[in-house]
């Protein structure tokens, strides 16, 4: 037993000294200010574009719509080169953003699978631009042939997975999934990029493009949900002056890029998983087995509206969590789900970081719980917290203040 008195330097509850629990709640304190301080800067910003736009004449919700916009539309001069969490070329000055897709030969959790890639990364590589740019994107298709020669016709029924297309999903942009670029026809014939061929797309920016996070994934109707469910999506970062403010640019920025892998075994590779089902093949999820137009088979794989004989969530390309299904009579409708080890990131102390957040899975809500408490010294209070991420839908500029609680 120590003899010391709480006066003497220490506490009698926590065994600290009175000098780290001040430097403790020094920190916490600045990392507190430093939220505020942000939150005032962007409410300075937000107030003085609605006080200018009602000078104008406007009425106050298109005064509160002006004043959003401009968060985004006023930018600083553009940014030459990559964010600190990217390997693409610096985008929306004139380059040619260069995508190819192409099957990936990877191990997830000890599996050997082949997915389809965005050159050759999963998420595809991080694309920048600003409002007012002109972002030119060259896609390249190198998916090998796939045989859809049985196919009726029925558009509900997947086919054609060795073609693709390209999506700028969020973007203000022009259609551009059917020809040509910009029809809005719903007869018109979409676009279609078979096996060996180059798609060039311009897109023009507006001007008042609000800033924000969105994403790319093919859109080809009869394989989207094959490629999208296999690794082809990649995330878009519209900057904007909101990404100026002293404390935002400052602060740390992690993408977050959480994707869904759908696998069966291959009828042709012992020992590899993937999505490559033959024409017409159709997984029965609570029986375990595939039928082409009713009739059951000795087919591994078949297509399937969400199910897989093996799920795997990703973040940022890593397996996260895993679903399988138990075909014990009475089971066949409870899936098995594993958590796996997930990622961890290393915060300092009193640092304020920008957490932005994909949905990139093909079905799936993504439930989001910021702990308090996350993990052995680390406090997380969040400053803007959404519920659930639904797939295509983003938590764009997601602030969470972080503070330590290790003393």
């Amino acid at each position: 037993m120590s003899d010391k008195s709480p006066r003497q330097g220490m506490t009698k509850k926590s065994g600290k000294s009175l000098k780290e629990k001040r430097v403790a709640k020094n920190a916490k304190s600045a990392a507190k200010d430093s939220a505020a301080q942000v939150r005032t800067e962007i409410q300075e910003h937000y107030e003085s574009a609605r006080d200018a736009a009602q000078s104008g004449g406007v009425g106050a919700e298109e005064a509160d719509r002006s004043a959003v916009v401009a968060l985004g539309a006023a930018a600083a001069p553009a940014v030459v080169g990559c964010s600190k969490n990217s390997d693409a070329a610096a985008t929306g000055h004139g380059d040619w953003v260069e995508l190819e897709t192409a099957m990936k030969e990877t191990t997830l959790d000890g599996h050997q699978v082949r997915l389809r890639a965005y050159n050759g990364k999963i998420p595809g590589p991080l694309i920048e631009a600003r409002p007012g740019d002109t972002l030119r994107i060259r896609l390249k298709n190198s998916l090998p042939p796939y045989d859809s020669s049985a196919w009726t016709g029925d558009h509900n029924v997947p086919h054609g997975l060795d073609a693709t297309n390209l999506h700028v999903h969020g973007l203000d942009v022009v259609p551009h999934i059917f020809e040509p670029v910009g029809t809005s026809d719903p007869l018109a014939p979409q676009i279609v990029v078979g096996p060996g061929e180059t798609k060039e797309y311009v897109f023009e920016l507006p001007a008042d493009h609000p800033p924000g996070f969105n994403f790319y994934h093919p859109h080809k109707h009869g394989s989207t949900s094959a490629q999208v469910g296999s690794g082809l999506a990649g995330p878009i970062i519209i900057r904007g002056a909101i990404d100026e403010v002293p404390e935002i640019k400052a602060a740390r920025e992690i993408v977050l890029a959480v994707q869904d892998i759908g696998l069966f075994p291959s009828e042709n590779d012992p020992g590899v998983w993937q999505y490559l089902p033959v024409q017409n093949a159709i997984w029965q999820t609570f029986g375990g087995f595939v039928t082409i137009f009713g009739k059951r088979t000795n087919l591994r794989g078949g297509f399937t509206t969400g199910d897989y004989a093996l799920h795997y969530f990703l973040l940022n390309g890593e397996p996260f969590f895993k679903e399988e299904h138990d075909y014990t009579p009475g089971k066949e409708t409870e899936p098995k789900g594993t958590q796996l080890p997930v990622q961890r990131f290393t915060i300092a102390p009193g640092e304020v970081v920008r957490f932005r957040m994909l949905n990139g899975a093909t079905d799936n809500m993504m439930p989001r719980l910021v702990d308090r408490n996350a993990g052995l010294g680390t406090s997380i209070t969040p400053l803007n917290e959404i519920s659930t991420v639904t797939p295509g839908i983003f938590a764009s500029s997601c602030w969470t203040e972080i503070t330590s609680s290790r003393w």
